[in-house]
C-alpha cells in the first residue's frame, strides 16, 4: 500500500482536513501530542511535589536553578519531545510509561539524575493520564469553547437590541400567528445561550491521584503515616485542579458525562438557531449578504445560500451523537478499570471539534444576516386575520358572549381585509368608547400588535 505523506488533504476525519483551520487551536489540547506534553508536565510536578512533601524522605529538596531546569523539560516539549517519546513506545507498548522514561532520560547527566527512579513514584498510569486530561480539556473550555461561545451571544444580543422594535410574522405550527420582533426572537437564544455559557464557564473537571485501584496502596506501603487524601489534595491545589477523592482506578467519568451533556445542550440551541435562520431566510425575512466570488449553485447563477448554518447543523448533529456516547458509556467503566474509556476519550477531541466548526459558522451565518424590514412589515400587513385575537380579547373584557366564537366564524380558514374587521366592529351592540378602541387596533394593522415584545429584549443583561 502506497505510504502517503501527513497532510490535510489526507486526514481520515474532516475535524484534521477540511475544516482544518476552523480547529487548529484544538490541536493544543486534543491531539496526542498535547497529551503527552501534559503527561510530561503532570509527572515534572508530581516529582516536585514529591521533593517538597515533608514526609517523603527519600526525594531529596531541590534548589531553585533545579526546579526550573527540570519544569523547562515540559516547558520546552517540541515535536522532537514527542517522536522520542513514539520511539520508546514502540519499545513498551505503554504510552504513560513512555513518557516516564523519557522524563528520566532528560534527567541523565544532570544533577538531577540522583531522583530519576523517584519519578512516577507510587503512581499508576491512570493518576497521570486523567490529571493530563483535566488540565487540557479544562483549558480547551477556558481559552477557546467560553470565547467563541461568548461571541455568538453578543452578537445575539446585539441583534436583539438593534431590532428589537422590527415586527416579525410569528408562525405556529407552520401557520401566522400573533406577530413578534426580530429582536425578541433573537433575544431568546441570547438568553438560553447564556445561562448554558455561565454553567461552562464555571465548570471545571477534577482528578485523582490515589493509585492503582483508588486506596493509595503503593504510597501507604511506602509511607504508612502519610495521609492520602492530603496528599491528593496538596497536589492538585498545585495545579489548579479539583481533587476527586473516591474513585478506583479510574475517576468514575461521572463529571465528564456532566460536561459533555452540557455540550450537547449547546449544541441543540445552536442547531435551533440555525434552523430558525435557515427557515427566516427562505422565507425572506432575511437577506443574505452576497460574496462577490462565492458560488451557491454550479447551474443556478442566482443562489445565495445559507450554507454555514447548515455547515453547523450537521456538525452539531455529529457531535452531539459522539459527546452522547460517552456520556452514557465512559461512567460504566468495568469494575476497577477496563482499557474501553481510554480508548473512547482520545474521541472526545472528534466531539469537540465538530462543536467548533459548528460554532464557529453560526457566527459567520449571523454576520451575513440583515433583516428584511420593509417585506416584513408586509408579510404581517397581508394577515390582518391575526388582529382577531386582540378583539376578541377586548370583547370577553367587556362581558360580550360568544366573543371568541363570533372571530372564529368571521376569521377561521378565511382571507378577510381590514375593512371586514371594521365592519364587524360596526355591527357589534358595545359602547363607543369600545368601538373606537378596537378601530384604532385595526387601524394601526397587525405589524403594531407586538405587545411587550421589545420591552422583553430590554430585560437581557449580558
Amino acid at each position: 500500500m502506497e505510504d502517503l505523506p501527513l497532510d490535510k488533504y489526507l486526514a481520515i476525519s474532516p475535524v484534521d482536513g477540511r475544516y482544518a483551520k476552523d480547529t487548529k487551536e484544538l490541536k493544543l489540547f486534543f491531539s496526542e501530542y498535547a497529551l503527552q506534553k501534559a503527561r510530561t508536565l503532570v509527572e515534572i510536578e508530581y516529582l516536585m511535589h514529591l521533593s517538597e512533601h515533608p514526609q517523603i524522605t527519600h526525594v531529596r529538596d531541590m534548589s531553585e536553578k533545579e526546579k526550573r531546569q527540570l519544569q523547562n523539560i515540559y516547558l520546552d516539549f517540541d515535536i522532537d519531545s514527542m517522536k522520542r517519546i513514539k520511539e520508546i513506545e514502540k519499545e513498551t507498548n505503554h504510552d504513560v510509561k513512555s513518557v516516564e522514561y523519557f522524563v528520566k532520560e532528560k534527567l541523565k547527566g544532570t544533577s538531577l539524575e540522583d531522583l530519576a527512579e523517584s519519578v512516577h513514584f507510587a503512581l499508576t498510569s491512570e493518576d497521570c493520564t486523567n490529571t493530563a486530561y483535566a488540565i487540557l480539556v479544562n483549558g480547551a473550555i477556558e481559552a477557546v469553547f467560553a470565547p467563541q461561545l461568548k461571541r455568538i451571544i453578543e452578537k445575539l444580543a446585539e441583534y436583539a437590541h438593534g431590532y428589537a422594535d422590527v415586527p416579525m410574522l410569528a408562525r405556529t405550527h407552520g401557520q401566522p400567528a400573533s406577530p413578534t420582533t426580530v429582536g425578541k426572537e433573537f433575544v431568546i437564544f441570547a438568553n438560553e445561550l447564556k445561562n448554558k455559557y455561565e454553567k461552562l464557564v464555571n465548570f471545571s473537571l477534577p482528578a485523582k491521584l490515589n493509585g492503582a485501584t483508588g486506596n493509595y496502596n503503593a504510597l501507604t506501603a511506602a509511607y504508612p503515616d502519610i495521609d492520602g487524601f492530603e496528599f491528593t489534595i496538596g497536589f492538585m491545589n498545585r495545579l489548579g485542579l479539583e481533587p476527586k477523592l473516591f474513585t478506583t482506578q479510574v475517576d468514575g467519568y461521572a463529571e465528564y458525562a456532566e460536561l459533555f451533556n452540557l455540550m450537547k445542550e449547546i449544541n441543540t440551541i445552536i442547531r435551533k438557531l440555525d434552523v430558525d435562520m435557515w427557515m427566516y431566510i427562505s422565507y425572506d425575512y432575511f437577506v443574505l449578504k452576497k460574496e462577490e466570488k462565492e458560488v451557491g449553485s454550479s447551474t443556478m447563477p442566482h443562489k445565495v445560500n445559507p450554507i454555514n448554518f447548515e455547515n453547523s447543523e450537521g456538525n452539531t448533529k455529529i457531535a452531539n451523537a459522539i459527546f452522547n456516547v460517552l456520556a452514557e458509556e465512559l461512567p460504566t467503566t468495568r469494575m476497577q478499570r477496563d482499557l474501553s474509556g481510554s480508548t473512547m476519550l482520545r474521541a472526545m477531541g472528534e466531539a469537540f471539534g465538530h462543536t467548533l466548526i459548528a460554532w464557529k459558522n453560526t457566527l459567520k451565518g449571523l454576520r451575513k444576516i440583515t433583516p428584511n424590514i420593509d417585506y416584513l412589515v408586509q408579510s404581517i400587513e397581508e394577515h390582518p386575520e391575526l388582529l382577531a385575537e386582540p378583539i376578541q380579547t377586548i370583547l370577553r373584557r367587556e362581558g360580550i358572549s360568544g366573543a371568541y366564537e363570533q372571530l372564529k366564524a368571521l376569521t377561521r380558514g378565511r382571507k378577510i381585509t381590514k375593512e371586514d374587521l371594521l365592519n364587524f366592529v360596526d355591527g357589534l351592540d358595545v359602547p363607543p368608547s369600545v368601538k373606537e378602541e378596537l378601530t384604532e387596533i385595526i387601524n394601526a394593522g397587525p405589524s403594531a400588535y407586538i405587545g411587550e415584545a421589545a420591552i422583553i429584549v430590554d430585560k437581557l443583561i449580558f
